[in-house]
């Protein structure tokens, strides 16, 4: 007869460590990835950047848990992003107070009454330049813009910074593991 006894102790106490250290990566390298992003967002934008508002307000998104994993990412938080992203359509531009009889400026877009600084969007015309030349109009119709896309195609560098890190971390556990002999 054959008797044997295993001592699964040791087994259990090094798979809770592993398993804490993988859940510890896995915010580490959805947080690079983040970074990596945001910062490849950044430089690859073809868009004039008068103000800097665009570019500055990329930035990356800490990781938190999910009920499925770890969720990270980054995003452009200014107004016009989308519209520098996709592009626009041909689009009619009308003045703040157009077909306004009397009170406070109402919105073209929502059809509510709207508060505006002093001075900004106040007039019944659009103000401009062409050609140095300053030009009032009562509407203009804008011909669109073409995509400028500046966050989808970071993505990539985002996916290989991930997978860049997570292939890192993992190797270094498993050599940990295996000189434990």
């Amino acid at each position: 007869m054959f008797h044997a006894t295993v001592d699964w102790s040791e087994y259990r106490v090094g798979k809770r460590e592993m398993m804490a250290e993988l859940r510890e990566l896995r915010f580490r390298a959805v947080n690079e990835a983040s970074r990596v992003g945001a910062n490849s967002a950044k430089r690859r934008g073809r868009y004039q950047n008068q103000t800097g508002e665009l570019r500055g307000s990329i930035k990356p998104v800490r990781a938190r848990a999910t009920s499925t994993g770890v969720l990270g990412g980054y995003q452009a938080t200014a107004k016009h992003a989308s519209y520098v992203e996709y592009g626009t359509r041909p689009h009619e531009i009308l003045p703040l107070n157009y077909d306004v009889r009397s009170g406070r400026p109402v919105s073209r877009i929502s059809g509510k009454r709207v508060t505006v600084q002093a001075g900004a969007g106040r007039g019944k015309f659009l103000r401009f330049y062409i050609g140095g030349r300053v030009v009032f109009a009562k509407r203009v119709m804008h011909p669109g813009t073409a995509p400028d896309p500046f966050m989808d195609p970071s993505a990539v560098d985002a996916t290989v910074a991930l997978t860049e890190h997570l292939e890192r971390g993992i190797t270094k556990m498993a050599n940990r593991i295996w000189s434990r002999g």
